[in-house]
């Protein structure tokens, strides 16, 4: 009987040192995973030289605060009930 605890044991302290090694893991990879960059072309000339291309205006509320907002520009489509 006690050779089966002696067993159990050992497999859950298994099963934990592997569970923490995969956290550790995911740890380290997500602290180097992380880049800066800088766009070349700026969001805000893409979306002006679409409109430009289309011959037309850039809607009200797509730019904004220095960002584009493409939720602005997308109608919403409803699923019929």
């Amino acid at each position: 009987m006690a050779q089966i605890w002696k067993t159990l044991f050992l497999a859950a302290t298994v099963v934990g040192i592997i569970a923490l090694l995969a956290l550790l893991y995911n740890v380290i990879n997500d602290s180097f995973g992380y880049v800066a960059y800088q766009n070349e072309i700026e969001p805000r000339m893409l979306v002006a030289e679409y409109y430009a291309e289309q011959a037309q205006e850039v809607p009200a509320g797509v730019f904004g605060a220095d960002e584009v907002r493409l939720e602005a520009v997308r109608q919403p489509t409803r699923s019929p009930c």
